[in-house]
């Protein structure tokens, strides 16, 4: 599946926006919501979107996601990850026009010619990871 930086912004603007926190409820279960700190509702308590929730129902069902554990983290880190993605591919578009650049204009500088090499190598194993 390739995965592009233009999908990953239409899902990153589609999705609950970040942060995203894992939050202990006062039953004991435990929900990744979006949470601004101060955003709050008319009574003063604060306000959670739930994006996931762990299942345990106040101990009635197991979990279905380890709460504290690597998945859950990774899961909490979504929209930043997202939005590095973007901005490296970005990033990536503009050093590739450089490159060229500097290719079509200082060709046969034999100065230029390792960093050309390392600059091209980084490229190709990074299209290649597409």
């Amino acid at each position: 599946m390739t995965i592009t930086a233009d999908d990953l912004r239409k899902l990153l603007e589609a999705a609950t926006p970040g942060p995203w926190v894992w939050r202990e409820d006062e039953w004991g279960s435990h929900n990744l919501v979006h949470w601004v700190e101060g955003e709050t509702f008319a009574n003063g308590e604060p306000m959670f979107h739930c994006i996931h929730s762990d299942g345990s129902a106040n101990g009635e069902y197991s979990p279905d996601i380890d709460v504290d554990g690597p998945d859950a983290a990774l899961i909490a880190l979504a929209p930043y990850l997202a939005s590095r993605v973007i901005a490296a591919e970005k990033l990536v578009d503009a050093l590739r026009e450089c490159l060229d650049f500097l290719e079509s204009e200082c060709a046969g500088w034999p100065t230029a010619e390792p960093e050309r090499r390392v600059a091209r190598a980084a490229l190709a194993e990074y299209e290649a990871k597409k």
